[in-house]
C-alpha cells in the first residue's frame, strides 16, 4: 500500500528537547488549499494513504476537513502524532470514520520523564490518545519512542505502559 507523506506545517503543543522542527515553529503552515491540491497529487501518483504528519497536524483546525477530504478520495488517512489530541474520544472517532487506519504515536518514557522531554504536561492524554487508538478496529497503531539520555534506562517502563 504506497502511503504518502505531507508535512502541514510545524506547530505543535509539545515542545520536545530533540525536536529537529523546533526551529521552524514560526514558519506558516500550508493552506488547505495548499493539502488538498499535494492530497490529489499524491492520489494520481497512486497513493492508497495519505500520512499527516507536522509538528502536530491535530491541533490543525481544519485537522478533520483534511480527514473527510482525504476519505471522500478514497484514500486512507495516517497521522505522525504525539496523541494529545486523540484523547477526545470524539475526535478520535471521528478521524476514524473518515478513513484514519494507521497512528504512528510518540511515547518517551513514563510520566515524568516524558513531560520532561516534551516540555509539557501531556503525558495523561497522550497515554489516553494511545488507548483510545488501540480500540479502533483494524488500526494499524504504532508506538514511537525517541531514546534520549534521559530516557535510555527507563525503555522498560514505556514497554510496560505500553
Amino acid at each position: 500500500m504506497p502511503r504518502f507523506l505531507i508535512k502541514t506545517g510545524y506547530a505543535c503543543n509539545n515542545n520536545c528537547v530533540f525536536c529537529h522542527a523546533r526551529p521552524k515553529r514560526q514558519n506558516p503552515e500550508l493552506s488547505f488549499s495548499e493539502v488538498k491540491n499535494k492530497i490529489l497529487m499524491a492520489k494520481n501518483l497512486g497513493a492508497d494513504m495519505i500520512v499527516l504528519s507536522g509538528g502536530e497536524p491535530t491541533i490543525r483546525k481544519d485537522a478533520l476537513d483534511m480527514a473527510k477530504f482525504i476519505c471522500s478520495n478514497g484514500l486512507s488517512l495516517g497521522l505522525i502524532t504525539n496523541g494529545r489530541m486523540l484523547w477526545h474520544r470524539s475526535f478520535c472517532d471521528k478521524l476514524y470514520n473518515n478513513g484514519l487506519r494507521y497512528a504512528y504515536i510518540s511515547l518517551h518514557g513514563p510520566e515524568e520523564c516524558h513531560n520532561a522531554l516534551t516540555r509539557t504536561n501531556g503525558f495523561s492524554q497522550t497515554i489516553l490518545g494511545i488507548s483510545n487508538a488501540s480500540k479502533l478496529e483494524g488500526l494499524e497503531l504504532v508506538v514511537n519512542c525517541v531514546v534520549t539520555k534521559q530516557n535510555m534506562i527507563r525503555l522498560n517502563e514505556v514497554v510496560d505502559i505500553v
